[in-house]
């Protein structure tokens, strides 16, 4: 039986996004938005980002059945003023409503050096340094954040009173690979204690506490739980400032009343984004940049190791290694993961690869 849950079945990116694309053509999806659902999940999956991967289409499709998320959203932009913009989601799924927001965000660091774009009335926006990784495409810093439903107490709370609020940012680099520094704002992201609940497995100390607000190893009551804070009262901090940048600025809800994806009540308020772009070019020339990011790299990397460690990785650096992998072998998903997807098309009359 271990034997059987252990077995990995590698699938090609390719087949994995077709297969994506049909679950979400099945929801309504224009095939724009249905291709950049099935992108931003396999990439997730590449970079070895799995509770952001795939495993989530199921999820996202019921989010749709119960009509809490828009299938055909008219993004709108709400206030438009120099370097910065409000945006409405009109209730979209937030790995459609973000890359508006994000490419807004980037026109006008092209112009004006710095773009900031709040998005509100969205939904879940999947690994959220996809959305910062766009500005690498034209030489820019990208920042990212996003609420969350609450799921984490306040710094000597037991209540869920804020979410853990993932930020990422991305930075071009030369001859090395970009810093991706991709985070949650709890010690883990709550996708990793449901594959862990997944795989019957238990979760480290000090990961979460449960209903009851004592600490807990077991997933299954991590889940009916609350995740604690990465750093102590420094991330119950961080993920405050983070509240505010994306609910409080962007006229959304924000704290408690910040919903999940709306499965049980699709009526009620979504979640909110923020991002950032910064044009390198108008700091400097992006060639100096980029070897100045290399060469901060380089003096990290020749640092004297650390007993038991055989290799210095600067933020993103596994996970682009991963990916170029992974495109060569393919995605290598778990026999609990490839079931449960393959019982989900067969319920929807979905054809797949794998």
């Amino acid at each position: 039986m271990s034997e059987q849950r252990d077995k990995v079945y590698p699938v090609s990116a390719e087949a994995m996004k077709r297969f994506v694309i049909r679950a979400m053509d099945s929801c309504g999806l224009n095939p724009e938005d249905a291709a950049m659902v099935a992108d931003t999940l396999v990439q997730a999956d590449l970079r070895g980002v799995h509770s952001h991967g795939v495993m989530k289409v199921p999820y996202y499709v019921r989010g749709y059945e119960v009509g809490g998320v828009n299938p055909k959203p008219e993004v709108r932009t709400v206030t438009d003023s120099g370097a910065i913009a409000v945006m409405d989601g009109d209730e979209g799924l937030g790995l459609v409503t973000s890359g508006p927001a994000m490419r807004l965000a980037m026109e006008k660091a092209g112009r004006l050096g710095v773009g900031a774009v709040t998005m509100r009335k969205s939904n879940h926006n999947g690994m959220i340094a996809y959305w910062a990784m766009m500005a690498l495409e034209q030489d820019m810093i990208g920042y990212t954040s996003t609420s969350a439903r609450p799921i984490i107490p306040p710094w000597g709370g037991t209540t869920a009173s804020y979410g853990n609020n993932p930020c990422a940012y991305a930075i071009p680099a030369g001859e090395e690979w970009p810093i991706v520094l991709d985070m949650a704002l709890s010690v883990v992201a709550f996708g990793k204690i449901r594959l862990a609940e997944m795989k019957g497995e238990p979760i480290p100390e000090g990961w979460a506490l449960d209903k009851e607000g004592r600490p807990t190893t077991d997933a299954r009551s991590a889940l009916e739980g609350l995740l604690l804070p990465m750093a102590g009262y420094k991330g119950y901090g961080l993920a405050l400032v983070h509240e505010i940048l994306t609910g409080v600025l962007s006229g959304g809800t924000f704290g408690t009343d910040v919903a999940p994806l709306k499965l049980e009540n699709p009526h009620a308020p979504g979640m909110h984004h923020f991002f950032m772009a910064f044009d390198v070019g108008q700091f400097m020339p992006v060639a100096e940049f980029k070897e100045r990011v290399d060469r901060l790299v380089r003096m990290m990397k020749s640092s004297e190791l650390a007993e038991g460690c055989d290799k210095i990785f600067l933020p993103g650096e596994r996970a682009s290694e991963t990916r170029r992998k992974r495109l060569r072998e393919g995605i290598p998903y778990g026999q609990e993961v490839i079931d449960s997807l393959k019982e989900f098309a067969r319920k929807r009359g979905i054809s797949h690869d794998f």
